[in-house]
């Protein structure tokens, strides 16, 4: 345990797992595998086991007390497609699939509760549906290209997922329903 910052949290993905925030990966000079627990009530950091792959980017999210996290890009700037989960805060992974549906990277990701889904936008603004109950990857709607931005955030609330874009002066907030989406 130590209670200095790691100095691999540039282009981290994060995550609240239980009393603590899990960050995966990274990039200095080169992109990072390591995974840093922050426990908040004891301001105390604590490293755990590599990543398995070298990623930045991609995201991470929580669901059934498991870590779900991945897609993020390598030295080379290449996505590795990967999502990997974590049943024990980010001591262990396993691989659970690959998506070869995305294109260019990940930009951010979010688990919907109401249908066991996870979704992430691509680089090309696609939505993708990761199904954990079928195990099998959807393409869905593609953003509309008039609020194209950075993506800031993504949340999911009531089986709706709100998506908050900004930057070129195009801040704004949109909602996107799986329900509609087929």
């Amino acid at each position: 345990m130590r209670n200095t910052v790691p100095d691999t949290l540039y282009l981290t993905v994060g995550c609240a797992y239980e009393s603590s925030v899990v960050f995966i990966g990274g990039k200095e000079d080169v992109v990072k595998r390591s995974v840093w627990s922050y426990q908040h009530v004891y301001n105390t950091w604590e490293q755990k086991s590599d990543f398995p792959v070298e990623q930045y980017g991609g995201f991470a999210v929580v669901y059934d007390r498991k870590i779900y996290a991945g897609m993020g890009k390598d030295n080379a700037d290449v996505c590795n497609g990967s999502l990997w989960m974590s049943e024990d805060g980010g001591a262990g992974w396993n691989l659970i699939t690959t998506c070869t549906k995305y294109h260019g990277g990940i930009l951010s990701g979010v688990v919907s509760l109401a249908n066991q889904c996870i979704y992430v936008i691509d680089e090309d603004y696609h939505i993708l549906e990761y199904s954990l109950e079928l195990d099998e990857w959807t393409e869905k709607s593609m953003l509309p290209s008039d609020l194209r931005g950075g993506i800031h955030c993504m949340y999911e609330y009531n089986g709706k997922i709100y998506i908050g874009f900004g930057g070129s002066g195009k801040n704004s907030l949109i909602v996107y329903d799986p329900s509609w989406d087929n």
